[in-house]
Protein backbone atom coordinates (compact mmCIF):
# COMPACT_ATOMS: atom_id res chain seq x y z
CA UNK A 1 0.00 0.00 0.00
CA UNK A 2 1.23 3.48 -0.80
CA UNK A 3 2.31 5.85 1.89
CA UNK A 4 1.16 9.21 0.51
CA UNK A 5 2.68 12.41 1.69
CA UNK A 6 2.62 13.95 5.10
CA UNK A 7 0.09 16.35 3.59
CA UNK A 8 -2.67 13.71 3.79
CA UNK A 9 -5.71 14.72 5.74
CA UNK A 10 -9.24 13.44 6.19
CA UNK A 11 -10.29 15.70 3.30
CA UNK A 12 -7.58 14.45 0.92
CA UNK A 13 -8.35 10.80 1.67
CA UNK A 14 -11.71 11.33 -0.07
CA UNK A 15 -10.20 12.59 -3.35
CA UNK A 16 -10.85 10.62 -6.54
CA UNK A 17 -7.12 10.91 -7.35
CA UNK A 18 -6.17 9.25 -4.06
CA UNK A 19 -8.65 6.43 -4.70
CA UNK A 20 -7.38 5.77 -8.24
CA UNK A 21 -3.70 6.17 -7.39
CA UNK A 22 -3.92 3.89 -4.37
CA UNK A 23 -5.71 1.20 -6.38
CA UNK A 24 -3.03 1.37 -9.10
CA UNK A 25 -0.27 1.11 -6.46
CA UNK A 26 1.23 4.32 -7.76
CA UNK A 27 3.39 6.52 -5.55
CA UNK A 28 2.45 10.19 -5.34
CA UNK A 29 2.33 13.22 -3.07
CA UNK A 30 -0.62 15.43 -2.24
CA UNK A 31 -0.16 19.16 -1.71
CA UNK A 32 -2.82 21.13 0.17
CA UNK A 33 -3.13 24.83 -0.70
CA UNK A 34 -5.59 27.66 -1.27
CA UNK A 35 -8.06 26.72 -4.04
CA UNK A 36 -6.69 27.12 -7.56
CA UNK A 37 -9.41 27.77 -10.13
CA UNK A 38 -7.13 28.63 -13.06
CA UNK A 39 -3.75 29.95 -14.19
CA UNK A 40 -4.40 33.38 -12.67
CA UNK A 41 -4.36 32.04 -9.12
CA UNK A 42 -1.93 29.15 -9.63
CA UNK A 43 0.70 31.03 -7.60
CA UNK A 44 -1.51 30.34 -4.55
CA UNK A 45 -0.39 26.71 -4.73
CA UNK A 46 3.32 27.46 -4.41
CA UNK A 47 3.95 24.87 -7.16
CA UNK A 48 5.66 25.38 -10.53
CA UNK A 49 3.28 26.31 -13.36
CA UNK A 50 5.89 25.05 -15.86
CA UNK A 51 5.61 21.53 -14.40
CA UNK A 52 1.83 21.61 -14.11
CA UNK A 53 -0.76 19.87 -16.24
CA UNK A 54 -4.26 21.26 -16.46
CA UNK A 55 -7.06 18.80 -17.08
CA UNK A 56 -10.15 19.87 -19.00
CA UNK A 57 -13.39 17.90 -18.95
CA UNK A 58 -15.65 17.61 -21.99
CA UNK A 59 -18.99 16.12 -22.85
CA UNK A 60 -18.66 14.53 -26.31
CA UNK A 61 -21.70 14.16 -28.55
CA UNK A 62 -23.89 14.88 -25.54
CA UNK A 63 -23.24 11.51 -23.93
CA UNK A 64 -19.66 10.49 -23.16
CA UNK A 65 -17.05 12.24 -21.05
CA UNK A 66 -13.43 12.97 -21.89
CA UNK A 67 -10.67 14.21 -19.58
CA UNK A 68 -7.84 15.98 -21.40
CA UNK A 69 -4.54 16.81 -19.65
CA UNK A 70 -2.04 19.17 -21.24
CA UNK A 71 0.71 21.54 -20.06
CA UNK A 72 -0.85 24.29 -17.95
CA UNK A 73 0.73 26.97 -20.10
CA UNK A 74 -0.63 25.53 -23.38
CA UNK A 75 -3.88 26.00 -25.23
CA UNK A 76 -5.92 23.04 -26.41
CA UNK A 77 -6.01 22.19 -30.11
CA UNK A 78 -9.68 21.37 -30.56
CA UNK A 79 -9.12 19.95 -34.05
CA UNK A 80 -6.57 17.43 -32.77
CA UNK A 81 -8.86 16.50 -29.89
CA UNK A 82 -11.85 16.05 -32.19
CA UNK A 83 -9.86 13.62 -34.36
CA UNK A 84 -8.75 11.61 -31.32
CA UNK A 85 -12.31 11.44 -29.96
CA UNK A 86 -13.78 10.64 -33.41
CA UNK A 87 -16.17 13.56 -33.05
CA UNK A 88 -16.76 16.86 -34.76
CA UNK A 89 -15.53 20.00 -33.03
CA UNK A 90 -19.14 21.09 -32.53
CA UNK A 91 -19.83 17.88 -30.56
CA UNK A 92 -17.21 18.71 -27.92
CA UNK A 93 -18.59 20.89 -25.12
CA UNK A 94 -17.32 21.71 -21.62
CA UNK A 95 -18.61 19.14 -19.15
CA UNK A 96 -21.27 20.56 -16.82
CA UNK A 97 -20.63 20.61 -13.06
CA UNK A 98 -23.03 17.69 -12.49
CA UNK A 99 -20.92 15.51 -14.82
CA UNK A 100 -17.82 16.40 -12.81
CA UNK A 101 -19.67 15.60 -9.61
CA UNK A 102 -20.50 12.11 -10.95
CA UNK A 103 -16.75 11.60 -11.44
CA UNK A 104 -16.00 12.76 -7.89
CA UNK A 105 -14.53 16.06 -9.07
CA UNK A 106 -15.19 19.73 -8.51
CA UNK A 107 -14.68 22.65 -10.91
CA UNK A 108 -11.07 23.81 -10.64
CA UNK A 109 -9.92 20.37 -9.46
CA UNK A 110 -10.41 18.28 -12.59
CA UNK A 111 -7.80 15.52 -12.88
CA UNK A 112 -6.83 12.79 -15.34
CA UNK A 113 -7.58 10.07 -12.79
CA UNK A 114 -10.87 8.21 -13.00
CA UNK A 115 -12.24 4.81 -12.11
CA UNK A 116 -15.01 5.16 -14.73
CA UNK A 117 -14.07 2.96 -17.72
CA UNK A 118 -16.52 4.91 -19.89
CA UNK A 119 -14.46 8.10 -19.64
CA UNK A 120 -11.82 8.67 -22.32
CA UNK A 121 -8.59 10.10 -20.90
CA UNK A 122 -6.25 11.94 -23.27
CA UNK A 123 -2.85 13.20 -22.10
CA UNK A 124 -0.66 15.48 -24.18
CA UNK A 125 2.69 13.89 -24.91
CA UNK A 126 4.61 16.94 -23.63
CA UNK A 127 3.35 16.31 -20.09
CA UNK A 128 5.52 13.18 -20.00
CA UNK A 129 8.67 15.28 -20.52
CA UNK A 130 8.24 17.01 -17.15
CA UNK A 131 10.59 15.62 -14.45
CA UNK A 132 7.75 16.03 -11.95
CA UNK A 133 4.12 16.64 -12.87
CA UNK A 134 1.66 18.64 -10.77
CA UNK A 135 -1.96 17.97 -11.67
CA UNK A 136 -5.45 18.14 -10.27
CA UNK A 137 -6.78 15.81 -7.63
CA UNK A 138 -10.53 16.22 -7.95
CA UNK A 139 -10.59 19.23 -5.59
CA UNK A 140 -9.14 22.71 -6.32
CA UNK A 141 -7.51 22.83 -2.86
CA UNK A 142 -5.28 19.80 -3.45
CA UNK A 143 -2.68 19.02 -6.12
CA UNK A 144 -1.11 15.67 -7.00
CA UNK A 145 2.66 15.46 -7.52
CA UNK A 146 3.62 12.48 -9.67
CA UNK A 147 6.29 11.37 -12.14
CA UNK A 148 5.67 10.57 -15.80
CA UNK A 149 6.12 6.84 -15.16
CA UNK A 150 3.65 6.97 -12.29
CA UNK A 151 1.15 8.89 -14.43
CA UNK A 152 1.36 6.22 -17.15
CA UNK A 153 0.76 3.52 -14.54
CA UNK A 154 -2.23 5.36 -13.07
CA UNK A 155 -3.80 6.04 -16.49
CA UNK A 156 -3.03 2.88 -18.52
CA UNK A 157 -5.90 3.35 -21.00
CA UNK A 158 -5.08 7.00 -21.73
CA UNK A 159 -4.46 8.11 -25.30
CA UNK A 160 -1.13 9.92 -25.43
CA UNK A 161 -0.99 12.43 -28.28
CA UNK A 162 -0.21 16.01 -29.19
CA UNK A 163 -3.37 17.97 -28.33
CA UNK A 164 -1.83 21.42 -27.95
CA UNK A 165 -2.92 24.22 -30.25
CA UNK A 166 -0.51 24.92 -33.08
CA UNK A 167 1.35 28.16 -32.34
CA UNK A 168 1.71 30.61 -35.22
CA UNK A 169 5.27 31.82 -35.79
CA UNK A 170 5.78 35.43 -34.72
Amino acid sequence: MNQPTEHMSIESENLIAVSVLDSSTTDYRIHHHAPVMGADDHANSGLSLDKSAKTLAFLVAGERLALVALPATSKLGYGQLARILSASRSQIKPAPPEALERLGMKPGGVCPFTDDAGVQVVIDEQVFTFPVIYCGSGDPGFTVEITAEQLRRACPAAVIADVKAVQANA
